[in-house]
């Protein structure tokens, strides 16, 4: 197959999961970093110091798990609701509210991806000004963001289930674009990595 066909392939996939459902998610994110930094101001830290670190030349692991973020937002995500909306039939189970496209909906995606990249940087700074505290045997930060947490305990199961899903999916469809249904594909390709996963469990 051409590459450019791929790629038109690969960009209408991508595209269709450019959905009300993807601006919720945003919101949620968005709620939880807002949050962090009400959290972070309430115990007298200075949110400014946190923020100033965005003026710093890019240095450590914080700015790569920022990028790492906004990859998975603007990439990842749109993906993975494409391919939920491909497995979940929309007249039975995909909520009409979650499946609206309109203009301009892209565009915000985009600034509310980069909003929660640059809140990720600025979480690991909050949490190193917060400074040690010793809860009985154990040394931690006194402040943890809710939301790098949630980053954290989320990249494995990225690693593991996710991104195989969409890469097969991709190979799938780009392969034979015309030759089986969209949802019979993303359903063989779920039910593949996660009998894959179980299997090496077992192993």
């Amino acid at each position: 197959m051409p590459i450019g066909s791929v790629a038109k392939t690969v960009s209408e996939h991508w595209k269709g999961g450019i959905v009300s459902g993807l601006l919720v998610v945003d919101a949620v994110a968005l709620s939880l970093c807002l949050l962090d930094s009400a959290r972070f101001s309430s115990k007298g830290l200075s949110l400014k110091s946190a923020l100033s670190v965005l003026q710093e030349p890019p240095v450590g692991k914080s700015v790569w798990l920022g990028l790492a973020v906004l990859v998975f937002f603007v990439l990842a995500l749109p993906m993975a609701v494409a391919l939920l909306s491909a497995l979940l039939s929309p007249r039975e189970h995909w909520p009409t509210y979650l499946g609206i496209r309109a203009r301009g909906m892209l565009l915000s995606h985009l600034l509310l991806s980069g909003g929660i990249s640059l809140f990720t940087v600025t979480a690991v700074t909050m949490q190193t000004l917060s400074g040690w505290t010793k809860d009985g045997e154990v040394w931690r930060y006194s402040f943890l963001s809710f939301w790098l947490s949630l980053v954290l305990l989320g990249q494995p199961a990225y690693v593991f289930y996710l991104s195989p899903i969409i890469r097969k999916f991709l190979v799938r469809a780009v392969a034979k674009p015309k030759a089986a249904n969209v949802r019979e594909i993303a359903n063989d390709v779920t039910k593949e990595v996660l009998t894959e996963e179980g299997m090496d469990r077992a192993g």
